[in-house]
C-alpha cells in the first residue's frame, strides 16, 4: 500500500483537501484509494509518533496502526492529511528556523511505516503572508514586533524547508505546489493526492471556488464549462482565472497582512525571494511542482 501524507503547510487548505476527497469516498475506495476521516486517525498517528519516538516500526506495529484506522477497508493508496503533522503553528519559528523540525518530523512520520512506500505532499505559502497569520493563531501573542525580533527574515527560505524534507526522507518523493496558485491548480491537486487520473470525475473540484467565488459567479462559470468543456488542464485554468478575475468574493482576495515592522517594503522582498525559490525547487530531484 502507498501511503501518502499531506502535511500543510499551515495556513494553505484548512483541511478542504481531505474534505473534497471524502465526498468521493466510495467512488475513490472502488479504485483502491483510502481516504479515512481526519478523526479516525489523527490521533492514532498521534499516540504512535510519541510511542516510537523515530524508531522504525515494526511489522505488527504498522498492521496494527492500518487496521485500527481502516477497520475492514482494502486498499492500494492511503491519504493522511494534517497541517500539525510537522508542528504546531506556535513552533514553525521555534529558535528562530522556518520550520526547523522539518526533517525530523519528516523521518519520524516516514518510520511509521518503513515497510510501504511513502510520498510527502505539502502546499506551500509566501512568507510574506504567512507570518502574519501565523502570529494571529498564536494563543497568547506579544507584541508584533517583539514576536517578530525572534525571527530573521532572511532564513524565510522554502527550498531550505524543502531540502530538509528531503534529507529526512531520502527515499520518499515530494509534491508541492504555491497556495497562491491553488485556485487554478485544485483539480490537478485533488488527483496527485489521490493518485487517480485526471479524467476521473470528482465532486469536490469546485470545494475551493465556492469559498472565493460568488453564488453568481461560480452559477455562470459552470454553465459556460458546460457549454464550453475545456479540452486542456491549461485552458480550464484560463477560464476559472477569467472568472475568478470579475467574480472573487472581495473578502477573499483583499486581506491586509502588515503589520508593525511588516509593510509593503518586507513584503516585496520577501515575496520576491519565494518566487526565487520556486523557481529552484523545480530542479530539485525527487520534488514535483505543480505549476499553472
Amino acid at each position: 500500500m502507498d501511503i501518502v501524507f499531506h502535511i500543510g503547510a499551515h495556513n494553505t487548505d484548512d483541511d478542504l483537501l481531505v474534505t473534497s476527497l471524502m465526498r468521493d469516498a466510495e467512488a475513490l475506495a472502488k479504485r483502491g484509494v483510502l481516504v479515512p476521516e481526519p478523526a479516525k486517525y489523527r490521533a492514532v498517528l498521534r499516540d504512535a509518533l510519541v510511542a516510537l519516538k523515530g524508531k522504525p516500526a515494526p511489522e505488527e506495529i504498522q498492521d496494527a496502526i492500518l487496521d485500527t484506522i481502516l477497520e475492514d477497508s482494502e486498499g492500494t493508496r492511503v491519504v493522511f492529511s494534517f497541517e500539525h503533522f510537522i508542528c504546531t503553528p506556535q513552533a514553525v519559528f521555534e529558535g528562530g528556523v522556518f520550520y526547523g523540525k522539518m526533517a525530523q518530523k519528516a523521518s519520524w512520520l516516514r518510520n511509521l511505516f518503513p515497510d510501504f512506500p511513502v510520498t510527502f505532499q505539502i502546499g506551500l505559502r509566501d512568507p510574506a503572508t504567512l507570518v502574519p497569520v501565523l502570529y494571529d493563531r498564536l494563543p497568547s501573542p506579544p507584541p508584533f514586533a517583539e514576536w517578530l525580533a525572534r525571527i530573521d527574515p532572511t532564513s524565510l527560505s522554502w527550498v531550505k524547508v524543502i531540502d530538509s524534507l528531503r534529507e529526512g526522507v531520502p527515499d520518499a518523493p515530494v509534491t508541492l505546489w504555491c497556495n497562491e496558485d491553488t485556485p487554478l491548480l485544485w483539480p490537478e491537486v485533488l488527483r496527485g493526492l489521490a493518485g487517480v487520473p485526471q479524467d476521473m470525475a470528482l465532486r469536490g473540484d469546485e470545494a475551493l471556488l465556492e469559498t472565493i467565488m460568488t453564488g453568481a459567479g461560480l452559477t455562470r462559470m459552470r454553465a459556460y464549462l458546460e457549454t464550453h468543456p475545456p479540452r486542456t488542464a491549461t485552458q480550464r485554468r484560463r477560464i476559472v482565472a477569467a472568472f475568478l478575475d470579475k467574480f472573487a468574493l472581495p473578502e477573499a482576495m483583499d486581506e491586509s497582512f502588515e503589520r508593525p515592522g511588516w509593510g509593503a517594503q518586507v513584503m516585496d522582498v520577501l515575496t520576491a525571494r519565494y518566487e526565487a525559490d520556486l523557481g529552484v525547487l523545480q530542479t530539485r530531484a525527487g520534488v514535483t511542482a505543480l505549476v499553472p
